[in-house]
């Protein structure tokens, strides 16, 4: 999976013009696929004082922008790939690797508590 980055200048009804571009494999904001596709968005009814509520559990991840990793694409249109695909094209210059150290105490679940309120 790719993701595709842009940033732009411009505001209102100004052209906005395209200044930095990436298109970076997924791998670069998370490489940890099994943790992410092991969430399941659960919903949970009865909540609140009268148990007419419902919780919602949903993915919502916020991870760094790959200009916040590697700040040297800006202004720069980039194609950032693992490494081992050692990707080789006429159009394409290498310009750098980018190393990301695997956490080692990544956070691989959670669990939300509710009690439930004393009847009256």
């Amino acid at each position: 999976m790719f993701l595709v980055f842009f940033l732009y200048t411009g505001s209102g009804a100004d052209p906005r013009l395209v200044h930095s571009l990436c298109i970076a494999h997924a791998d670069l904001i998370n490489i940890d696929h099994e943790t992410a596709a092991a969430h399941v968005n659960e919903g949970i009814d009865g909540f609140g004082s009268y148990g007419d509520g419902f919780l919602r559990d949903r993915k919502m991840y916020r991870f760094p922008h790959p200009y916040t990793i590697d700040p040297s694409g800006l202004d720069r249109c980039r194609l950032i790939v693992p490494s081992e695909w050692a990707v080789s094209h006429p159009g394409l210059r290498p310009c750098g690797r980018i190393g990301r150290a695997i956490a080692a105490n990544a956070l691989r679940s959670y669990t939300v508590g509710c009690r439930n309120l004393p009847s009256h």
